[in-house]
């Protein structure tokens, strides 16, 4: 009995140990109005993360017209795609191009996690020469 008064007194649901102040997911409103800004990352995860597979940023790149955030992420992934190209045609070395096509590999699925968590990414290199460009 006496632990029940100090649940009481303790401020916190006995059944879930924790604050009475802390809410719920399901206690929160549904349908809540997202600004624009966030409404255009919400709405365009999947067609920025696409920037990041290779050729298949031409998807991005078409679907881009009003959407910033797709454009941010496709200007970033053209430029990685045409590094990728460019620098394969340079350099013939076998272990060298594993190397490259590996650090690709591993910057790509960097970007299209980046671009699916809705995080606006930006590599120093990358960025610098993806800024400049203007779709």
């Amino acid at each position: 009995m006496n632990d029940e008064r100090q649940e009481e007194h303790s401020g916190t649901r006995p059944e879930e140990g924790r604050p009475e102040s802390e809410s719920r997911p399901e206690d929160k409103p549904a349908g809540k109005k997202l600004d624009p800004e966030h409404q255009d990352i919400e709405d365009n995860k999947v067609f920025a993360a696409l920037s990041y597979l290779g050729p298949l940023l031409i998807v991005p790149l078409l679907m881009s017209r009003d959407s910033d955030y797709i454009r941010f992420h496709a200007r970033r992934g053209l430029v990685l795609f045409f590094a990728e190209v460019l620098l394969s045609f340079l350099f013939w070395n076998p272990l060298f191009m594993m190397l490259l096509g590996l650090a690709f590999i591993v910057i790509s699925l960097y970007g299209f996690v980046q671009a699916v968590l809705g995080h606006h990414w930006k590599p120093k290199v990358l960025s610098d020469i993806a800024d400049r460009i203007r779709l």
